[in-house]
């Protein structure tokens, strides 16, 4: 009994198998239909006639529809205003020219407001430390050149860094607002650790 249970297994495996061959050489057959041009109409085979021009297809003309436009637009209704918030206000170098301090916000210079530069590119600055200088609103080298030393030690302290040295900031930022990358590189070569030696 056990032989022919194991024999009936295999022959429905075989069937299985059949079945399957059958299907995929099927598939393939119409594949090659498909790719060679030939094609089943109506279940039988219909062979192209080669000797059988193509008649071209005329182009279509289509006259397009006139839009109605209305006589009157409405005039959108206005946007409320959004409230000004306060915004952080840094303590500025005395010496620095009056027409190179930020300005507050709600102005024209918010308006068009500046991209912000790679403050990474000044020694001492790392990525952190640049987020946290633009979340204060400093976000370019001419904001960080304006901005005194003992204000950016209050706002590193602020966020628990406290062991870093803002003095060279402002000079190395000057330089890089004017692009002169040279004498950037050349006082960040007198720096050890972001501190001069």
């Amino acid at each position: 009994m056990d032989n022919q249970s194991q024999t009936r297994n295999q022959r429905g495996r075989t069937l299985r198998w059949i079945g399957v061959g059958i299907v995929l050489a099927g598939w393939g057959m119409v594949r090659l239909w498909q790719r060679r041009g030939l094609g089943l109409h109506r279940g039988r085979f219909v062979a192209p006639h080669p000797e059988e021009p193509l008649s071209p297809v005329s182009p279509v003309e289509v006259e397009p529809e006139p839009i109605e436009i209305p006589s009157t637009l409405e005039a959108p209704e206005p946007l409320p205003e959004p409230e000004a918030s306060p915004a952080p206000v840094l303590a500025v170098d005395s010496a620095v020219p009056a027409e190179t301090m930020v300005t507050p916000a709600g102005t024209l210079a918010d308006a068009v407001a500046p991209v912000a530069d790679n403050l990474c590119r000044i020694a001492g600055i790392g990525p952190k430390v640049a987020t946290l200088l633009g979340a204060a609103g400093v976000n370019t080298f001419a904001e960080l050149a304006v901005v005194t030393p003992e204000r950016l030690r209050e706002v590193l302290q602020a966020a628990g860094l406290r062991f870093m040295d803002p003095d060279t900031w402002p000079q190395q930022a000057a330089l890089a607002a004017r692009s002169d990358w040279e004498a950037l590189a050349a006082l960040q070569a007198e720096f050890k650790g972001g501190r001069r030696v």
